[in-house]
């Protein structure tokens, strides 16, 4: 590829909206029998052509640990490691790709934690790190299937960025 194709490229991808998902919207889009299921899917089948997108290592926690639970809990194990298997081919095709970025809490993320709180007593402590490491990156979607969260007007205007259900991208 030439580099005045690689730079417009690239130049072109760096002017796609930022989004950050949550963990839920990763979740849903993999399991088969989930109410969001098919807008989740969709919504990252999108990946790289609409949008960046960013995963945080919060939120990729959050993914291992809905796993970890349904292994304790004995049910199916088959069908968690075959869950697991997805998981780990869905990140590595999209990491191949160039299409998504992993980002992890900075020191400012904790201080916007304690700020989401004060605005939405409601939001899981989770939640609120998912969404501070989305505001602290300039993330201009959080994408989640949080009702306390999605479509919040307060949280979007005292933080500047727009917090959406997979259905409305």
């Amino acid at each position: 590829m030439k580099n005045k194709t690689k730079n417009r490229l690239e130049k072109k991808w760096q002017n796609l909206p930022l989004h950050h998902i949550d963990a839920c919207v990763v979740i849903e889009a993999l399991i088969l029998f989930g109410d969001d299921h098919v807008s989740c899917e969709r919504y990252l089948n999108k990946i790289g052509y609409k949008y960046r997108v960013a995963i945080s290592i919060s939120a990729l926690g959050e993914i291992f640990m809905y796993l970890i639970k349904k292994i304790e809990k004995g049910i199916d194990r088959e069908m968690t490691f075959i869950f697991l298997s997805k998981v780990f081919a869905f990140v590595r095709k999209l990491m191949d790709e160039g299409k998504i970025t992993f980002s992890s809490p900075q020191f400012e993320t904790y201080s916007i934690v304690e700020k989401i709180k004060t605005v939405e007593s409601r939001a899981e402590p989770m939640d609120a790190l998912n969404l501070a490491t989305a505001i602290a990156e300039n993330a201009n979607i959080f994408v989640t299937l949080d009702k306390d969260l999605a479509g919040n007007k307060r949280i979007e205007l005292d933080f500047e960025i727009k917090i959406k259900h997979p259905d409305e991208l």
